[in-house]
């Protein structure tokens, strides 16, 4: 399941209950956000004035347009308030808040000190009780009617009530603190408007993805979609249910009334639909590297399956707010960032709220009255503390050769736009079933030894808890991996593609055999493991004559020269060419393919030195030079001649050779005569006298027969010309 491909999430009740509102309090938290206008448009943000690569141009036009800083100041200064944030629980500490990249801590004691410190920030005393606290006395002493909220600020906490009372200005000015006029965060004023036809649920906006406890992924998205659990599944708009629900909150633990808590919840997925580690605006898209709490002062950005567009601001308070839930008298009290000039529209709620790269919550609400439209944000405690965690993306590590000493070095990139790797990120690096994590330095700089074996492929990954990024596949010989590992091939093998060649498995679990360059080319012409020459069963070994290298196959050899090219031999004419020598011997490298289907079933193959031929009924042998030239010109083996019968044979008198053939047929050859056959009678004849070594000497022209006053026949030779008859058979003279 890819966030970036869907817009509102189909949340589908499996128990359809009805929903009381109460007049009094206006409107209920629901699963749909109120728009800011009943015609609200969302904005075409201006082109971004800045390229950062891998970041969605838009989110880097809306923190231009809405923040009025560059995309690296934005970074910047997220990364300064996810530090502040991470000391508001330590002891002393009354409250945190952020200014740019400037932090300020409020508190006392010699925790708080340190904790400031920690930050760079001077300890401020604190001005009176907590959001909280002045939240809980509020609804105690005045009661839920015009509550909206309690915010901090730079002044201190700021009561916010949804009309001004005489007692909230009493409560305000005995606890001496200010009192503002807001809008109720509403939502969903007409409940039955987005109710999918025939799904029994509401549109609500995806979060993100994480992980429970057990590693198995989840949805996150607000918990008020729920509706306190009787929406038990989720699904896309329009498409089948794919999530199942696995926590929810909204308010209180249990989802109580008057104690403080949460608007968040998760749907558990298949592992096949997975959200990918990104915020979205549908199309556009974030890649998430952390999780963050809520601080006052965050600049923070939303998108939303409804709005379709980022806002940001940086105009937000943490606070406490009181909201309606699903009956009479059924206040929540929801922890969260209240975010100032960012506008909602129905179906954004649940949609991640981002702070840099870090996501920091899910959109709860909104209200859109008035010129300052307003957003609440609910962050992810409640899951944080019940086991879960957020996905985050990771990069593809890049990874170098082996150096002199065997360690292997590579280097895991950031993900785009972001300021550094993800909190507690290592390298996974598997050689067969063995896994080892690797430290990752603040560079992304990682190390490992190289495996023993140079056949080895060894996977490399980057982790972060549960979150796993793109494998890479890296060999000692062959470098890192062009393609996935294949399998399905013949005999149920498999193979994969890199830098430097490919690796091949005869079968899924046998050990890989690594095939290279022109060896490679060569196989793959010759139709891969598909072929006769089969999978590779040995490395490719090098150093031979003429700069030579060799590979065996299940099928036979293969051959490469830089002077010859890549070429296969197998078989009886392979074991020929072994006893004269392989590539070293006088017949040197194979220079064209085996070809059969000659007659007799026959098959050749050429080499530098000559071409080897074989029958079934003949063998194989070597014929070359003048006397392969001369067979050739009676026709190969589909002339008188036949095949040959011996390989070519020289040392004789004069320096001459010869070859015999089928049918009772040879070729001689000398320097002085050429090649000449000779066959039949007069061959017999021939070796009576003693070859070449008696007085007939070589053959030095063809036979020649007529059949004027009787069949008879002639062939010159040295020693004179050799006549023969039916009657008187072979004589010279």
């Amino acid at each position: 399941m890819d966030a970036a491909q869907v817009g509102n999430l189909r949340i589908v009740s499996c128990v359809r209950a009805a929903v009381v509102m109460v007049a009094a309090l206006v409107v209920i938290i629901g699963v749909t956000l109120m728009p800011t206008s009943a015609n609200a448009e969302p904005n075409e943000p201006p082109p971004a004035s800045q390229d950062v690569e891998g970041v969605d141009p838009d989110l880097v036009a809306a923190v231009e347009r809405d923040l009025g800083i560059s995309w690296e100041e934005y970074v910047a200064r997220s990364e300064a308030a996810a530090d502040a944030a991470e000391i508001q629980d330590a002891p002393g500490v009354d409250e945190v808040r952020v200014d740019g990249e400037a932090v300020v801590v409020t508190g006392e004691g010699a925790d708080a000190e340190a904790a400031a410190e920690q930050v760079g920030a001077e300890l401020e005393s604190p001005s009176g009780p907590s959001a909280e606290d002045l939240a809980a006395l509020f609804l105690q002493e005045v009661g839920a009617e015009v509550f909206v909220s309690v915010v901090s600020s730079p002044e201190g906490p700021v009561l916010q009530v949804s009309e001004e009372t005489e007692q909230a200005r009493t409560f305000a000015d005995e606890q001496g603190i200010a009192l503002e006029v807001t809008p109720w965060i509403e939502q969903n004023a007409r409940i039955g408007e987005y109710w999918l036809d025939g799904g029994g649920g509401a549109r609500c906006s995806i979060g993100f993805g994480g992980f429970d406890s057990l590693g198995r992924p989840v949805m996150v998205t607000a918990g008020h979609c729920t509706q306190d659990g009787q929406v038990r599944s989720a699904g896309f708009l329009d498409g089948p249910a794919r999530g199942t629900l696995a926590f929810h909150q909204f308010g209180g633990p249990g989802n109580t009334s008057g104690e403080l808590g949460h608007d968040v919840a998760s749907y558990r997925l298949d592992r096949s639909d997975a959200i990918a580690p990104q915020a979205t605006t549908w199309p556009g898209s974030l890649p998430i590297t952390g999780t963050a709490n809520l601080v006052s002062g965050a600049s923070v950005c939303a998108g939303g399956g409804t709005t379709q567009e980022w806002r940001c601001t940086s105009d937000t308070r943490v606070g406490v707010a009181h909201v309606p839930g699903f009956g009479e008298n059924d206040g929540r009290l929801v922890q969260g960032l209240q975010m100032y000039g960012m506008s909602t529209r129905k179906g954004d709620s649940g949609t991640g709220i981002v702070m840099g790269t870090r996501v920091v919550g899910v959109l709860s609400g909104g209200s859109g009255a008035g010129e300052r439209p307003l957003a609440m944000a609910s962050g992810l405690k409640p899951l944080t503390d019940a086991g879960y965690s957020i996905g985050v993306a990771l990069e593809k590590p890049t990874v170098g050769g082996a150096g002199a000493d065997g360690v292997v070095r590579g280097t895991l990139p950031r993900s785009p736009g972001a300021a550094a790797l993800p909190a507690a990120t290592r390298v996974s690096v598997t050689i067969g079933n063995a896994s080892q994590a690797r430290a990752v330095d603040s560079a992304g700089r990682f190390s490992f030894t190289a495996p023993s074996n140079q056949n080895a492929v060894v996977d490399i990954r980057a982790v972060s808890g549960y979150s796993r990024g793109p494998s890479v596949q890296w060999n000692s010989v062959v470098g890192t991996n062009t393609s996935h590992r294949f399998c399905g091939l013949r005999d149920g093998g498999c193979g994969q593609h890199f830098v430097g060649g490919s690796v091949y498995w005869a079968t899924s679990d046998s050990s890989p055999v690594i095939v290279l360059g022109k060896i490679g080319e060569g196989w793959g012409r010759m139709g891969w493991e598909r072929g006769w020459l089969g999978y590779p069963t040995g490395d490719e070994r090098c150093g031979l004559v003429g700069g030579g290298c060799w590979q065996r196959f299940q099928g036979g050899r293969m051959y490469w020269s830089p002077a010859t090219g890549a070429h296969a031999v197998r078989g009886r004419i392979g074991e020929a060419w072994n006893q004269m020598g392989y590539e070293w011997g006088h017949v040197g490298y194979p220079v064209g393919p085996e070809v059969c289907g000659l007659r007799d079933g026959g098959c050749f193959q050429r080499f530098q030195g000559g071409t080897i031929h074989w029958s079934p009924a003949t063998g194989a042998h070597l014929t070359k030079g003048a006397i392969a030239s001369e067979w050739g010109r009676h026709s190969w083996e589909k002339g008188r001649l036949g095949y040959p019968v011996t390989s070519e044979n020289c040392g004789l008198r004069q320096g001459g050779c010869f070859n015999h053939f089928q049918n009772g047929a040879s070729i001689y050859w000398t320097p002085a005569t050429g090649a000449q056959p000779v066959w039949g009678e007069i061959r017999r004849g021939w070796q009576r006298q003693g070859w070449e070594r008696g007085r007939w000497g070589y053959p030095v022209a063809d036979e020649r027969c007529d059949h004027t006053g009787g069949f008879h026949c002639t062939q010159r030779f040295q020693g004179g010309t050799v006549h023969w008859d039916p009657v008187r058979g072979a004589r010279l003279g």
